[in-house]
């Protein structure tokens, strides 16, 4: 019998990307339909469309400002605030290209929490084999499971974005750690370079990696790259799950006006000039 009362999923996402939500939740419901997991979708603002998410049993927790990801942004304060309106000790964490592509070992799941209840020590399980891989590791064991845990002082990327359970604790401290101490201009990178240091000055913290898929996502990148999707990605989708994603110039997926332009990270900016995109008239 599975307990997960005391996990949420939380699906890390914002109204430029929107065009993703869609088909996340489609495979969500596919490979993780038989799961009684407590999901929100976690966004800064909303459109007008919201409501067949909520007529999915998806929870929506609205920051209410447009999303800014430059050195003085807010992703550190969206992330805190979606987690302290979450009732949960455990975090199941997606960042919205990160799309299920099989299906989830509800058992195999339930044994990962079960651990995590056992072993206050570790703070991280990651999911899926395509997370960045520990090389300086070493292999470990718990409850005839195999893992790989990362070596805190060497490792790099021991804080990444691809699936993840986390201790929902720890995760605010973690995150307030990064905004009190991250100089990176993209925050995302800024969460994974700050979250990679946090491990570093608390070297009891263990952060596990499977060495079987729990999730099985289709590239460590997720599906979009800078605001981009490939063509090969979009064949994949289209011929595996049928899932077809609207796209613009370049295979952009969203199309910025002005205002969103200037919310956005130093990379999408790049791309934006590069293909010489002009800003969209719509509001």
């Amino acid at each position: 019998m599975h307990n997960f009362k005391n996990i949420s999923l939380l699906y890390f996402t914002c109204l430029t990307y929107k065009s993703l939500w869609e088909s996340f939740f489609k495979l969500k419901n596919k490979y993780m339909d038989n799961t009684t997991i407590k999901t929100y979708l976690c966004t800064d603002i909303l459109n007008d469309d919201h409501n067949i998410y909520q007529e999915n049993n998806i929870n929506i927790l609205t920051f209410n400002k447009k999303s800014n990801f430059t050195i003085n942004g807010n992703l550190y304060d969206r992330i805190l605030f979606y987690l302290n309106n979450i009732d949960s000790k455990y975090i199941l964490f997606f960042i919205d290209d990160m799309y299920i592509m099989d299906y989830v070992n509800f058992n195999k799941l339930q044994q990962l929490i079960n651990i995590m209840e056992n072993n206050e020590d570790i703070k991280i399980i990651k999911l899926s084999l395509d997370s960045f891989p520990f090389n300086n590791g070493k292999n470990v064991n718990y409850d005839n499971i195999n893992f790989v845990q990362a070596d805190n002082s060497k490792d790099e990327y021991i804080f990444n974005v691809q699936p993840m359970i986390m201790r929902k604790e720890f995760f605010i401290d973690m995150v307030t750690y990064c905004k009190n101490n991250s100089t990176v201009t993209h925050q995302n990178g800024g969460l994974e370079i700050f979250g990679t240091k946090y491990f570093r000055i608390n070297l009891n913290f263990k952060c596990l990696r499977v060495c079987k898929d729990i999730i099985k996502i289709p590239y460590s990148g997720g599906i979009v790259s800078s605001g981009i999707i490939s063509e090969n990605m979009k064949k994949f989708l289209k011929e595996k799950e049928n899932i077809e994603i609207k796209t613009y110039d370049n295979n952009l997926i969203f199309d910025l006006t002005k205002e969103e332009y200037e919310c956005v990270g130093d990379r999408v900016k790049d791309v934006y000039k590069n293909i010489n995109k002009k800003y969209s008239d719509n509001n």
